[in-house]
């Protein structure tokens, strides 16, 4: 890996997503935003990449970061709920056991950040924080380098879940 790590954020026009990206980009790192989609204001650089992330396999994936050269994946994927169109055990924890994988047939030392939620595990109650524990599980057991961040409660100007409360 270089001084410089070429970074692929997951998610990267959600709410930690984008603020990751746009962060990562003004401290100088190359890094790629990729989402299903993304509004005008959000497309913020030639960097950014649409595709359906969650109907990419393992081999699609691993290309992925293969043509990108990407040293860091940081996974910041997350649905609050089921519902329509969207699964937490797919956005949760498919993805990421697609990601090991994947990861294993690119041909790269690759680093995984996974954003998750805080908390222990036996206070879990909803499907939303089994899955995300589920693909903890998942992480941990791999053999790739991985940090797992935990953020609390997220407020920002573009509120989701408990920050549109706020």
């Amino acid at each position: 890996m270089t001084a410089y790590p070429r970074i692929l954020v997951l998610g990267a026009s959600g709410l930690i997503g984008r603020y990751l990206t746009d962060d990562l980009r003004r401290r100088g790192f190359a890094t790629i935003g990729l989402a299903r989609a993304f509004s005008a204001s959000q497309r913020m650089s030639p960097l950014d990449i649409e595709l359906p992330i969650m109907a990419l396999d393992p081999s699609a994936l691993a290309g992925l970061i293969r043509a990108h050269e990407i040293d860091v994946v940081v996974n910041g994927l997350g649905v609050l709920q089921d519902g329509p169109g969207s699964s937490t055990d797919a956005v949760h924890r498919d993805i990421v056991a697609r990601l090991l994988a994947a990861f294993a047939a690119c041909g790269r030392n690759v680093r995984f950040v996974h954003i998750s939620i805080p908390g222990a595990a036996e206070e879990d109650h909803t499907a939303f924080a089994t899955t995300k524990r589920e693909a903890e599980r998942l992480i941990a057991a791999s053999e790739f380098p991985y940090a797992i961040l935990r953020p609390g409660f997220v407020i920002a100007p573009t509120a989701y879940g408990g920050s549109a409360m706020v």
